[in-house]
């Protein structure tokens, strides 16, 4: 039980209050702005979109080291996500992408 405890209490600082908003108004091959809650320490991120098919998230935009205190949002290209529903988006560790740090709600993006 110790043993537990003191694996939780090593793990608690690697815990990021980082918010990720859900995206509105996502059109497939258009631009689109994720926006963000950063809390004071929170670190540098991997930003990626998942959906249900397929086989790994995909990583946006190409910086995959955001610096959540720089900025509140990017904007990244839907150019080759095609129209459905299912998608979210995932903040993750730069160098252990295993390790997430948030998740937006699932959102839908449209056809143009």
């Amino acid at each position: 039980m110790l043993f537990k405890l003191s694996l939780l209490t090593c793990l608690v600082p690697f815990a990021a209050g980082l918010i990720l908003n859900t995206p509105a108004n996502a059109v497939s091959g258009e631009s689109m702005i994720v926006s963000w809650v950063a809390a004071p320490d929170d670190p540098n991120f991997a930003l990626l979109i998942n959906n249900e098919g397929f086989s790994s998230p995909v990583f946006l935009p190409d910086d995959a080291n955001i610096d959540p205190h720089a900025s509140s949002e990017i904007t990244v290209s839907l150019v080759d996500f095609p129209a459905r529903s299912g998608y979210w988006l995932e903040a993750r560790n730069v160098t252990e992408l295993a390790i997430i740090y948030a998740e937006s709600a699932q959102f839908t993006i449209t056809a143009a």
